[in-house]
């Protein structure tokens, strides 16, 4: 029998993806397919990261230069490829060629040559296991938490770090939402409810919060607008899309090289732990 906090994880998520899936449009690509259309705005994304990102340097502080790291969820290289600059060897998994093709690219325009990619879910990635494993922003839709974390636990050769949001997690969206639909957008899972998770692995894993700026980017007010547009299922033409729109002009900000939503102060939960003798 499944423990209580695993089993509401499954609930948790599953409730938000039939929310989501009552409004899916015709055309809208399938859940799996998500990131393949937002490849290349992510990977802009990924290049604001702050080299004095809390994250970043957490996970700094516990890779050697000898030691092999494996990215679970690694998409653009976010994290990958500044870690590769200090470690032997990255190896980043993720489910979304696209976004390991922008990795790739990243990786050679800056001279990186020692991070290897792999395209497939966790799930069902054959792998060796690494002196580091971090997964960061990855575990919020998925349902059978437990098997995916025990996965990581099991690859753990000395580190383990799992990081999430505090509160909701696209906060951005959910405002979106309640302006078009008039209702809330379900959340995801919590980071509490991960650490009920981690303790009913029996997993030893210490939790420190710290504290960053997100920023929400756009090439311009059309990629946002259809970015939008899909994840809350919004028809063109409809009532819901002029909500959209005011939405978009409201919160919208130019910045250099695009547009975006102001900058938010939130936290992040990082979970950590060491390998435990067998």
């Amino acid at each position: 029998m499944a423990d209580p906090s695993v089993a509401e994880w499954a609930q948790i998520v599953v409730a938000r993806d039939q929310q989501r899936d009552v409004l899916r449009r015709p055309g809208d690509p399938c859940p799996e397919h998500f990131w393949e259309r937002r490849a290349q705005r992510f990977a802009r994304f990924g290049r604001l990261l702050d080299p004095d990102d809390p994250f970043l340097r957490f996970v700094q502080q516990r890779a050697g230069a000898t030691d092999t790291l494996l990215d679970v969820g690694a998409g653009t290289g976010r994290f990958a490829l500044p870690l590769a600059r200090q470690v032997r060897q990255v190896v980043a998994v993720d489910p979304s060629p696209a976004m390991l093709a922008e990795l790739t690219r990243a990786a050679e325009a800056a001279g990186i040559r020692n991070v290897t990619t792999v395209a497939a879910r966790w799930e069902d990635a054959q792998l060796a296991p690494a002196e580091v494993v971090l997964c960061a922003h990855v575990v919020y839709p998925i349902r059978q938490i437990g098997p995916f974390i025990e996965k990581l636990d099991a690859h753990v050769g000395r580190d383990g770090l799992l990081y999430m949001r505090v509160g909701q997690v696209d906060d951005w969206v959910a405002e979106a939402w309640e302006h078009v639909h008039g209702s809330q957008r379900l959340p995801h899972p919590d980071f509490r409810l991960l650490e009920r998770v981690l303790e009913a692995l029996r997993i030893p894993a210490t939790l420190e919060l710290v504290s960053f700026t997100n920023r929400v980017t756009y090439a311009d007010t059309d990629e946002a607008r259809d970015d939008l547009a899909e994840r809350l299922g919004v028809q063109p033409g409809t009532a819901e899309a002029e909500r959209l729109d005011q939405y978009l002009e409201e919160r919208l900000l130019p910045i250099p090289d695009g547009v975006g939503l102001p900058p938010r102060p939130v936290q992040g939960a990082i979970f950590f732990w060491r390998r435990r003798s067998v």
